[in-house]
């Protein structure tokens, strides 16, 4: 259960997601002008990013884990 919380507190300040999103969308055609994009790993690694997260977002409750982690 604490390697869980952990990864979701260390995850948690990419949680809006829609915000990088929108910077890739708007930076890539800007980019295209200039140069040859081509999607490689880390548009893969960036969509798994977003996976994951949603999936974190939607199954788990912080305040239940906070609850259920006993620190002693």
């Amino acid at each position: 259960m604490v390697p869980v919380l952990k990864l979701y507190l260390f995850l948690k300040p990419w949680a809006m997601m829609e915000i990088f999103m929108l910077g890739i969308i708007v930076s890539g055609f800007k980019l295209i002008k200039m140069a040859t994009l081509l999607p490689g790993l880390s548009l893969f690694a960036f969509l798994g990013l977003i996976f994951v997260l949603t999936l974190i977002i939607v199954t788990l409750d912080e305040h239940l884990l906070w609850e259920k982690v006993d620190f002693s």
